[in-house]
């Protein structure tokens, strides 16, 4: 009988988290298009990029802005592109977000 009521906790709890992770990859996603988008339009045009992608980085205290830096950063493939993004960009402490859990 225990066994059986752990299963069930286990499939629940299991259950409850796979919604989560669907969101989490669509948000890393996301962050990696933008990004990708942001490292295209650096050599091409300074004015749109300097509005698209440093406009919206400077407002660090958003909380999706700080969950793509974190999401970017613990990416080893991305993780240089953020660093140039930061700093074409005048924004520093890419270091904050790099192997720190994003919450």
């Amino acid at each position: 009988m225990k066994t059986i009521q752990l299963i069930c906790i286990v499939f629940v709890v299991l259950l409850s988290s796979f919604p989560a992770t669907i969101k989490s990859k669509k948000l890393a996603d996301t962050c990696f298009e933008s990004l990708a988008y942001c490292m295209n339009l650096i050599p091409r045009d300074k004015k749109y990029w300097e509005k698209d992608c440093c406009n919206v980085r400077a407002k660090r205290d958003q909380a999706a802005t700080k969950q793509c830096s974190c999401i970017i950063a613990n990416n080893p493939q991305k993780y240089l592109d953020l660093i140039k993004l930061f700093k074409a960009c005048g924004l520093g402490n890419v270091a904050n977000y790099h192997n720190q859990p994003c919450k």
